[in-house]
């Protein structure tokens, strides 16, 4: 029997003792980071995801959400209610068993919609995306759509559908790649 682990700290995904690389891991190296952010930044980031995550659960507590994140928290909120996203799987990590990477979507819909929080658009996206859905697949989960949805501070959104077989397969090409330049 396997035993998969994923480390929230550290953000370390592990199959038994072999550490596994993640999606944006993998899309870093690849095709390259779009942006450097300092530690403030990330943590708001982690912080945003979480308050979303807990809020598609019904479990957020409002009274302890951050002033600074409750603009980008209500422009999530605002596209929740708006696309109608019913969430089928919020931030579940998993592997995909034959390619040996693991990744956290951000929240997978009953209607099978692969929808990815972001504060800035990102131009690696689409291809997060598709490892995303290359995973989600992997594990029995049906997707039909990605979308990127940025918020915005104003407590707003921008929602941008992505070609997501595209982004599948330049995610395909980048493991490869990314495999190869591992093995030396």
């Amino acid at each position: 029997m396997t035993n998969f682990r994923f480390d929230p700290e550290t953000h370390i995904y592990t199959l038994d003792d072999r550490r596994l690389p993640t999606v944006t891991e993998i899309v870093n190296s690849v095709y390259g980071l779009e942006y450097t952010a300092d530690e403030f930044y990330m943590h708001k980031g982690s912080m945003l995801h979480k308050a979303v995550s807990f809020y598609l659960q019904g479990v957020l507590d409002e009274s302890t959400v951050d002033e600074r994140i409750r603009g980008k928290l209500e422009g999530a909120k605002k596209a929740i209610r708006e696309l109608q996203l019913k969430p089928l799987v919020v931030e579940v990590p998993m592997y995909h068993k034959i390619l040996m990477y693991a990744g956290t979507a951000d929240v997978l819909t009953v209607d099978s919609i692969l929808a990815d929080w972001k504060s800035s658009h990102s131009k690696n996206n689409m291809i997060q995306l598709g490892g995303y859905y290359e995973l989600l697949e992997n594990n029995g989960y049906k997707v039909k759509q990605g979308m990127e949805i940025v918020l915005t501070e104003d407590g707003n959104y921008k929602m941008t559908i992505c070609d997501i077989k595209k982004g599948r397969r330049l995610f395909s090409a980048g493991l490869s790649v990314f495999n190869f330049k591992k093995e030396g």
